[in-house]
């Protein structure tokens, strides 16, 4: 189950798991599970055309939730792409990119203190979770 309206609570959870802290403006949304939450997605550096997600989800990335994520983001948000950046070594979260349809745009070397990062991207116009009918209305 995602969570809403506890964004700071879930932004330290998901900080925590990733050892970062989030600094706003942003969005989290939690995941819950046994009534706690326990991961999340945070929605940060907005800038309208571009949004930089980031998700701390151990094994609890769900369909339902991609899809929610992509309706908000190009629906209400009207961003055109999703931004996400991974460890060059986090081999689980590469493949979770690539299988959710994001794709390679660069190596940001020394990225991290502990080596390089990889920054993939999500565009609205080739994202299968995107659907226009049932975004509903997008914010202004």
């Amino acid at each position: 189950m995602l969570l809403t309206g506890y964004d700071d609570l879930t932004a330290e959870v998901v900080g925590a798991g990733l050892g970062t802290v989030f600094v706003p403006p942003f969005v989290a949304l939690g995941i819950v599970q046994d009534g706690q939450i326990v991961g999340g997605y945070v929605l940060n550096d907005f800038n309208g055309s571009n949004i930089e997600l980031t998700a701390y989800a151990p094994k609890l990335m769900r369909l339902g939730h991609m899809r929610f994520l992509a309706n908000y983001i190009f629906g209400q948000l009207g961003c055109r792409r999703i931004s996400a950046r991974t460890h060059r070594k986090n081999k689980l979260t590469l493949k979770t990119l690539e299988r959710s349809g994001f794709k390679y745009e660069a190596t940001l070397k020394g990225y991290y203190p502990t080596g390089d990062a990889v920054l993939f991207s999500l565009l609205k116009e080739k994202c299968r979770w995107w659907n226009e009918e049932s975004a509903g209305p997008r914010a202004s």
